[in-house]
């Protein structure tokens, strides 16, 4: 019963815009509850003037410091700071 509502879930998320494909589930960090690779995509497209500082001050570590330290967080909606750089989720 819990796979046909995940199935019928999925299926209603991915025709509203939703990207998914089978194999997904293997790239999500369970432990910070999160895609990484879908965050540090919103934020290098979001707010790529604070993505270029963070790679500047972290060099090729600077996703994985980005979401170390938002995955710290008690909020999504606060303002995350990289040295020189500062995102907001609230974009």
């Amino acid at each position: 019963m819990i796979e046909i509502f995940s199935d019928r879930m999925d299926e209603h998320l991915a025709n509203h815009g939703w990207l998914y494909a089978d194999g997904d589930a293997s790239r999500y960090d369970r432990a910070r509850a999160l895609f990484p690779e879908d965050v540090l995509a919103w934020l290098k497209e979001s707010q790529p003037d604070a993505w270029e500082a963070a790679t500047k001050s972290h060099g090729v570590n600077a996703g994985e410091v980005i979401i170390s330290r938002s995955s710290r967080r008690s909020s999504i909606t606060e303002t995350q700071t990289s040295k020189s750089a500062r995102f907001s989720s609230s974009v």
